[in-house]
């Protein structure tokens, strides 16, 4: 406790209110009477400022309240938002990246021959009869990888 003495009056004023006073005096360039009044305008419940105080208190509270409410909202909203973005995505960049991939393969590794009569490109596919007469061409002429040869 802070003991102080204004116009033959001794008091104990707790170290909070001590040093709130100390606050207003240095913002407001105040001397000690001064700020004390100031205070006690602050605390007065019929003042303005008193209730100004509250009321602005009042209303920071109340959209502090909805501020974290709206905020969770956004964050349901956002979260969801973006988990179906990801979702459609990797959905789409799939399937473009497959018909890409499966594009580009074709056009690096896809076996082929000219038509004898037509002269127009066959492409070999898969498991077809001439690609199963292909490899059991290479079976029975002894095709191997080149490090396998003697």
């Amino acid at each position: 406790m802070f003991h102080m003495k204004s116009k033959a009056t001794k008091i104990a004023v707790p170290r909070s209110l001590e040093m709130a006073i100390v606050k207003i005096r240095a913002e407001l360039e105040l001397d000690w009477d001064e700020a004390c009044e100031h205070m006690a305008g602050l605390a007065d419940p019929n003042g303005k400022k008193f209730k100004s105080a509250v009321s602005r208190e009042a209303n920071r509270r109340y959209k502090s309240r909805h501020l974290v409410e709206l905020n969770k909202a956004k964050k349901t909203f956002t979260d969801k938002g973006y988990k179906k973005g990801v979702r459609e995505g990797h959905s789409k960049g799939h399937q473009e990246g497959y018909g890409e991939g499966l594009a580009t393969g074709k056009t690096r590794h896809q076996i082929w021959y000219y038509c004898k009569g037509c002269k127009k490109k066959i492409h070999i596919e898969p498991n077809d009869k001439c690609h199963k007469a292909l490899i059991q061409y290479m079976n029975d002429h002894g095709w191997a990888h080149s490090s396998c040869l003697p």
